[in-house]
């Protein structure tokens, strides 16, 4: 009887990333396009990683296992990432409500950006060594 060898695991931690976060308005009118309002970050923001997946050794004689060898395994994992949510603070910029428009002062709205995803991995492994 052949037996099936095969591993099951979680995983979690700390997560980074440099993120890129940019908002721009504008409106079209006959003279053109007209931008209103704008807000930006670039930066590195910090959050955290869960996930899990499992590894199945191949048995020497698999069509998938090309080396012929017992030290291949195939896997699969799962991973969500949580990087936060961030505020960006928008300002006007353009002729109206722009430095001098006649809207200027006062004028200001909030954008908020959440980063977050998921990755889903596939591989082969070989394990070099005598086990």
């Amino acid at each position: 009887m052949r037996s099936i060898a095969f591993l099951i695991y979680g995983t979690g931690g700390f997560a980074y990333g440099n993120v890129n976060y940019e908002i721009n308005n504008s409106v079209s009118s006959p003279l053109g396009i007209i931008p209103f309002d704008a807000g930006r970050f670039n930066g590195l923001e910090t959050g955290y990683a869960y996930g899990g997946g499992v590894e199945l050794a191949l048995p020497t004689e698999s069509f998938l296992n090309f080396l012929r060898a017992n030290a291949v395994t195939l896997k699969v994992e799962y991973l969500h990432y949580n990087l936060g949510i961030r505020g960006i603070i928008i300002s006007g910029v353009g002729p109206v409500f722009g430095p001098g428009g006649p809207l200027a002062f006062g004028v200001a709205s909030a954008s908020r950006f959440q980063t977050e995803g998921n990755l889903v991995r596939g591989g082969i492994n070989y394990k070099f060594g005598t086990y």
